[in-house]
């Protein structure tokens, strides 16, 4: 017998079916799962009694049996190992426990439906009564972490001083003053290791968390709750890993913007940013399939464009999405090609040179922006130096971390701003952004009376067209 029955509403109406599983009670925690899968029609507008799973799927190796009832009939599905370890230990001893799993409650093998489903995805989760994040089982003293983050948050007070030791693992800065009795080594490896995760990682969680009303964390056994969470985060001190601290601020940024969304959690949409912003800034997070990068980003868009452009279809192949991305981002006047193997978008076109990165920085560990110095002297062999300028701009965190020597490009119709690095015979994109994102600053007799202003003034004053430029996107 099927196990799924056809949803029959859609899901672009405020009222639309979504499948719930109730998770039945064991105190046993090595008896079978035994769920019933039933059919819940959504309505827009308040929040319900379920809660969503937000987790990793993890590898397919080693699956385990969960037993579904549909129709008095028990069918067996195989789950990962780390979906089946969250049920587990989310089963409550002696009640149901209602919950939304995207892997068992939307039929993966129907295209139709996954398309409509995932589309709906920031009302699903932004219509639950709270999502609760699955960091994974007990491993690597990750309830040292939890306890640590707790601590923490309930100090108020950034833990400026660690151990020698731990301090080494943070950051290469071993100058500072340290106090040994503030955290030890041990600590400071636990947390590492927990925000280093899978999780962090994959794409999916972004839309998650930010259109959450509430979040519960749980790892293992341990559990924290949202603000005790975020708070322990932003007390830790200076990461030295780039990426991890770049993965960890945009994630506590998303959860602490939404939080002024709330009109909005029952939107299809979470209005955080331009799609191009997003992607820029995302682009190099985990999805199992290559569209969920595009995808997974949709429900938090502000541009109405890429809403209808972007909008989920998993009939569409991921070199013809890409190439579709890629028109919207760098215009129809380009010449592209997007690879049906590689997560990669070959583009040419004319752009104007505006030179190459002098200098990279930002205000705090934690910022989401920096400020860029460029200037127009030595860009590159396939950019001639006729003309000199400099000046600092400011525009947000990238997936890749900008470096001195790269170029800073614009691309003049679509109006997109391009940091990219120099090769043997292309450029690499690094970062590519709206330029109206973007700001410019105007200095005044002395730099504290300077400000920033929008990039579109001083972007009319360019006037120089460069050749075609050979540029390649590289997502993985």
């Amino acid at each position: 017998m099927a196990l799924y029955a056809s949803l029959s509403s859609d899901a672009d109406t405020d009222a639309f079916d979504i499948r719930l599983l109730k998770l039945q009670p064991s105190n046993d925690r090595s008896a079978p799962i035994y769920c019933k899968l039933v059919t819940y029609p959504l309505n827009s507008g308040r929040s319900h009694l379920y809660e969503c799973l937000s987790y990793v799927w993890g590898s397919p190796e080693g699956r385990k049996a969960i037993y579904m009832h549909s129709n008095d009939t028990q069918i067996e599905v195989l789950a990962t190992p780390n979906l089946h370890a969250a049920l587990v230990q989310l089963r409550d001893p002696f009640f149901e426990r209602i919950l939304w799993v995207d892997a068992v409650c939307i039929n993966q093998q129907d295209e139709r439906e996954k398309t409509q489903q995932v589309a709906a995805m920031a009302r699903i989760y932004g219509l639950a009564n709270r999502v609760v994040v699955w960091l994974g089982g007990e491993v690597d003293n990750s309830a040292l972490a939890f306890q640590e983050l707790r601590n923490l948050s309930q100090s108020q007070q950034p833990v400026d001083h660690f151990s020698p030791e731990a301090a080494r693992i943070f950051t290469a800065d071993s100058s500072r003053n340290y106090n040994a009795e503030t955290c030890n080594a041990d600590v400071v490896l636990a947390i590492h290791a927990l925000l280093n995760r899978p999780y962090f990682r994959r794409m999916w969680i972004l839309q998650e968390v930010t259109a959450a009303r509430n979040i519960l964390f749980v790892c293992g056994e341990a559990e924290l709750q949202t603000a005790t969470f975020l708070s322990g985060l932003e007390a830790l001190p200076d990461f030295d890993d780039w990426k991890l601290r770049n993965r960890i601020r945009a994630f506590i940024l998303l959860i602490q913007r939404s939080a002024y969304r709330e009109s909005l959690k029952s939107q299809a949409h979470l209005n955080i940013d331009t799609l191009i912003n997003l992607i820029d800034r995302f682009h190099s997070n985990d999805a199992t399939d290559p569209r969920d990068k595009i995808y997974a980003l949709w429900g938090l868009c502000s541009d109405s464009t890429m809403m209808a452009t972007m909008q989920p279809d998993y009939g569409k192949t991921w070199q013809n999405l890409l190439e579709d991305l890629g028109k919207a981002i760098f215009g129809d006047d380009t010449v592209l090609a997007a690879s049906s193997i590689k997560q990669m978008l070959f583009v040419r076109g004319g752009c104007y040179d505006l030179g190459k990165v002098e200098d990279v920085s930002s205000a705090t560990t934690w910022a989401m922006e920096q400020e860029i110095r460029i200037t127009s002297m030595g860009a590159s062999m396939f950019l001639e130096d006729d003309y000199r300028w400099s000046q600092t701009i400011k525009m947000r965190t990238a997936a890749e971390q900008i470096a001195n020597d790269d170029i800073v490009l614009v691309l003049p119709k679509a109006r997109r701003l391009i940091v990219a690095r120099p090769y043997e015979y292309y450029f690499r994109i690094v970062s590519v952004v709206d330029t109206s994102s973007t700001q410019v600053f105007e200095p005044g007799r002395k730099r504290s009376e300077g400000t920033w202003v929008s990039w579109e003034p001083f972007l009319r004053r360019i006037d120089r067209l460069t050749n075609e430029v050979p540029l390649i996107w590289n997502w993985e």
